[in-house]
């Protein structure tokens, strides 16, 4: 986390909330990619989450037992490597939300990233009950059925969810292959509440390259959603990212200071040139700590203006290649993702 300090601005990430990150890292795999979530609105203090990427059980050996939750490590220690053959979960994410200060390690929002083949009642039945440490409600696997029933054959789940650390017991769906007009005819089939809720967000996040639409469900369809998008060149290839943060700035969505500093962010660092702050661990491995812009997710609740975020990945790279090349981000659909 000191490697990226230098290069992550104050307006984004406060100095407490820098702190509580510090605080949390101590207690994850020192290799790995993750990420800091941040709120771009001018309103708050530069407020942080973070989320860390586990690609093999052996990666939450020493994570596992210190979860607050006994299901939860199991599941990272061999769980998701016995739901299915051919594998069906890629990879999963640990998301800390970190508006308290933490003491030792946080319950986290659980995140699978799907591949392969797989069906609706393998993910209701037995993998978002797997996240979940219980079974689904009735409820829930209603709307979830129906949901993936409605799904475009374009479209297709990217990421499940257990939101279990969070009031309400939700999950969540992840669903990639649909631009906004098609989130909007998606939804409308059976949720149209949600449907028109995005189509009043729609003009925020025009001309991206990739979309991801994402929505809860505890007893009934969550009025909370969000549309996440973002493009496949970092910033100083692709001039739609500032384009797309712009109308953000104008519609009062982002703050100026914020947009430059997420803009500035993508670059990479070395041991030779950051060798006061390279971890001492991490001196005989080489390499590069590569900083990218995966994402711009705004949230839309009824009755409240959206509310837009940023999400900056850093990773521990040891191929030349990779940092060259456009670090993979987690609005990819690559399996690597």
């Amino acid at each position: 986390m000191s490697l990226v300090r230098p290069h992550l601005a104050e307006v984004l990430v406060g100095r407490v909330a820098f702190d509580r990150l510090l605080a949390l890292a101590r207690h994850l795999p020192a290799h790995g990619l993750g990420v800091i979530e941040t709120r771009l609105a001018s309103r708050g203090t530069g407020s942080a989450d973070f989320a860390l990427r586990l690609t093999a059980p052996d990666q939450a050996a020493d994570l596992a037992p210190r979860l607050p939750t006994s299901h939860l490590g199991t599941f990272l220690l061999s769980g998701w490597q016995d739901l299915g053959h051919p594998l069906p979960v890629a990879s999963v994410w640990l998301e800390f939300d970190l508006d308290r200060a933490p003491r030792g390690l946080p319950e986290p929002v659980t995140c699978a990233r799907l591949h392969g083949s797989w069906d609706a009642e393998w993910l209701v039945g037995k993998l978002l009950p797997a996240l979940h440490g219980r079974p689904l409600k009735a409820s829930q696997k209603r709307w979830l059925r129906r949901s993936l029933a409605e799904l475009p054959a374009a479209a297709s789940v990217l990421y499940a969810f257990s939101l279990a650390a969070r009031p309400g017991n939700a999950v969540r769906l992840e669903v990639c292959g649909l631009e906004p007009a098609a989130m909007v005819a998606y939804l409308d089939r059976w949720a149209p509440a949600a449907g028109r809720q995005i189509a009043e967000i729609a003009p925020h996040v025009e001309g991206c390259d990739r979309y991801h639409l994402s929505f809860d469900v505890a007893d009934d369809v969550s009025p909370r959603l969000g549309v996440e998008c973002g493009f496949a060149r970092l910033p100083h290839r692709e001039p739609g990212w500032r384009q797309l943060l712009d109308r953000m700035v104008a519609s009062g969505l982002c703050d100026a200071a914020k947009r430059d500093a997420a803009l500035a962010w993508p670059g990479s660092d070395s041991l030779w040139t950051t060798a006061a702050r390279w971890p001492p661990e991490a001196t005989s491995l080489g390499g590069h700590c590569v900083r990218c812009l995966s994402h711009v997710k705004l949230v839309s609740t009824p009755e409240r203006p959206p509310e837009a975020k940023a999400y900056l990945i850093f990773e521990h790279v040891r191929r030349r290649a990779q940092v060259d090349g456009e670090p993979a981000s987690r609005l990819s659909q690559p399996a690597s993702a």
